[in-house]
């Protein structure tokens, strides 16, 4: 994918591989959906949050906030389709993001188990694997 899109005059899009990229992040059962929903629930959140912000700049002008409610917010963003066309890409990415996260930590896991199997008397876990921490001192100053 990533070398189609480096090597494409045509614009890139995600959702031009929705199936492959569903696919990558199906690690269970319905996996795949529930990060989806998570990317489209973060977005929407976002974006109505940045809508009843942008409303209350609007009280000095109209008296009120015409978007205190949340449904009122939604209903504004849902009738501007380019908005929504924004917020879709932006899920996409996202959801490509929130994916990734999860194939790395199930990765980690795998590893921790791989290397607890084949070294069992090693402590795993957390700590285990990451190096020491440099303590930094601190001179007091008079």
């Amino acid at each position: 994918m990533r070398n189609k899109a480096a090597h494409s005059e045509k614009a890139f899009a995600l959702k031009t591989h929705e199936v492959r990229i569903r696919r990558a992040f199906e690690l269970g059962p319905n996996v795949s959906s529930a990060v989806n929903a998570m990317a489209v629930e973060t977005v929407m959140q976002h974006a109505l949050n940045r809508v009843q912000q942008s409303g209350a700049s609007l009280v000095e002008d109209l008296g009120h906030n015409p978007f205190e409610d949340r449904r009122a917010a939604a209903e504004i963003l849902s009738q501007n389709a380019e908005l929504m066309a924004e917020l879709g890409d932006q899920a996409w990415r996202v959801e490509l993001g929130l994916g990734v996260w999860l194939l790395l930590g199930k990765m980690r896991v795998e590893r921790d188990a791989f290397l607890a199997k084949i070294h069992p008397d090693q402590p795993m876990g957390k700590d285990a694997s990451a190096p020491p921490s440099p303590s930094i001192e601190r001179s007091e100053e008079k």
